[in-house]
């Protein structure tokens, strides 16, 4: 599998969907990198757990409607 943070978005909702991965772990795969950058560009510090948060709710959503393309 491709890093998570690599995946497109019809890529991660559907290992959303097929469970190969959970919401958390693509948001911390993206809090991550986020961090990463942050060491690099401080003005970006505070965005992951924002991003952490939206994750959860987006793969809630999606795990709730199979009709979502």
């Amino acid at each position: 599998m491709s890093k998570l943070t690599d995946l497109t978005i019809a890529e991660a909702r559907d290992g959303l969907r097929g469970k190969s991965f959970s919401s958390r772990e693509l948001a911390q795969a993206h809090v991550e990198a986020i961090e990463a950058a942050a060491e690099r560009e401080p003005e970006h510090a505070d965005e992951g757990q924002a991003q952490r948060e939206r994750a959860i709710t987006v793969g809630a959503v999606v795990a709730r409607r199979p009709d979502l393309d």
